[in-house]
């Protein structure tokens, strides 16, 4: 009854110390996103638990060394004013008006289409003239 109980215990806590278990990748995609993001104080957080608990992870290490080249302070004002030019461009070319495409005229399209029907037409005489293999006449059994 005992070791019941106890099997009972074991299997109701084992899923809840592997759902909070991370791995190395979990670990190094946490912090990649934050580094992507630019949130370079929870990237370097997550990277440094990462390398405690995972020391020989490569890819950890490489994260931990690009997120510490990061300058301390990105001049977020900068990249706002920055951002700001670059939209006002981008409409710029939006609003200039752009060229119209020649229009075909109906003898060009109809040529056009006469050659793609004879093309067709061609095809079709082709296949016809190509004899069908594996056929056999039928036999008359009278």
């Amino acid at each position: 009854m005992i070791l019941k109980k106890l099997i009972l215990i074991a299997f109701l806590i084992l899923p809840a110390t592997i759902i909070n278990a991370q791995s190395a990748n979990d670990y190094f995609h946490k912090a990649a996103n934050f580094y992507i993001n630019g949130e370079k104080a929870n990237a370097k957080k997550t990277i440094e638990e990462a390398i405690q608990k995972f020391p020989n992870d490569a890819r950890n290490k490489q994260l931990a060394n690009a997120i510490n080249k990061l300058p301390n302070d990105p001049p977020k004002k900068n990249q706002n004013k920055q951002n700001n030019q670059n939209k006002d461009q981008n409409q710029k070319q939006n609003q200039q008006p752009q060229p119209q495409k020649p229009q075909m005229s109906k003898e060009n399209a109809q040529q056009i289409l006469d050659a793609l029907l004879q093309d067709e037409k061609n095809a079709q005489d082709k296949a016809k003239k190509i004899p069908v293999r594996g056929t056999k006449k039928a036999e008359k059994d009278w």
